[in-house]
């Protein structure tokens, strides 16, 4: 009954959409120019959806409603009898021996898959401990490994800064020896002229 209902149900949805656009298309008016319209579904004198169309559109999804509502009717209803009947037939098929050792066999092999799957989330926990110290450590060592680049940046830095100051001091004094030397000799050359 189910498969038909699904049948039926599909059919109402597509009538209903067959329905709507031959419709639409009608009201629109005149369509005799449009080229996608093929020319059968068109009227001759007025350009418009011919009203036999629409009239085999309506009667087929009234049929389809119908042929719908009658599944529905014959279908079956759920109720909370259904329910209380099903529970009942469950705890009845669960009295027969054969499946109550069927239930007790697969109720012993979901505890033991449990137990196994607490032993691994034990053992992964562990794992991601393990791997969290590595982390840690390797952290830790980075950090002393940056603080000794830090300090050796600073001592060549300072370093830097008094080779620099000598080399200013060496280029001062060059230059006032310099210009010592120089002198005697602007001078020597104003006497001469």
């Amino acid at each position: 009954m189910q498969r038909y209902f699904n049948v039926i149900q599909a059919l109402v949805y597509a009538g209903a959409g067959f329905l709507v656009v031959i419709v639409g298309l009608r009201g629109l008016g005149d369509l005799s120019q449009l080229q996608f319209v093929p020319g059968w579904l068109l009227e001759e004198s007025t350009g418009r959806i011919s009203v036999n169309i629409v009239i085999f559109g309506l009667v087929a999804e009234f049929i389809m409603l119908m042929a719908l509502a009658y599944v529905f009717y014959k279908g079956p209803r759920f109720t909370g009898d259904v329910a209380v009947e099903g529970k009942h037939a469950v705890q009845a098929v669960a009295a027969s021996p054969d499946i109550a050792g069927l239930l007790k066999a697969e109720r012993e092999m979901i505890e033991a898959l449990g137990k196994k799957i607490e032993t691994l989330v034990e053992a992964e926990r562990r794992v991601i401990e393990q791997i969290g110290n590595k982390y840690n450590t390797i952290a830790e060592s980075q950090r002393s490994i940056l603080e000794l680049l830090a300090r050796r940046l600073d001592e060549h830095h300072a370093a830097d800064e008094n080779i620099l100051e000598r080399i200013e001091a060496n280029v001062d004094f060059l230059k006032s020896a310099h210009l010592v030397r120089r002198r005697p000799q602007v001078e020597n050359s104003s006497t001469l002229s």
